[in-house]
């Protein structure tokens, strides 16, 4: 459920950025979405100390983050063609 749920939530931040008015750099393309997804993820948990029969899972946080790897590959990756942050193709365009 984590990798469903979380994934679905960095596909909205990404539809988001990607249909922001100013074109967005490959970095925050990829990466601001992925990001968000860790530290809410990372929050969720941390929340969970404090509620009575919860507790906190670290590969909770892996499926959250795995989620929006997934999704990211898919829309970035697949969809809209962005390179990745790294490429010689990103470093071109930055120049």
């Amino acid at each position: 459920m984590h990798l469903i749920l979380y994934g679905i939530m960095a596909a909205i931040i990404s539809v988001g950025i990607n249909g922001a008015t100013r074109a967005p750099t490959a970095g925050r393309q990829w990466l601001l979405p992925i990001l968000f997804v860790l530290v809410y993820g990372i929050s969720d948990e941390l929340h969970q100390l404090f509620v009575p029969n919860r507790n906190f899972d670290p590969w909770d946080i892996v499926a959250n983050v795995g989620g929006a790897i997934l999704v990211q590959l898919v829309l970035c990756g697949y969809r809209w063609r962005v390179p990745l942050p790294w490429s010689a193709t990103e470093r071109a365009g930055a120049d």
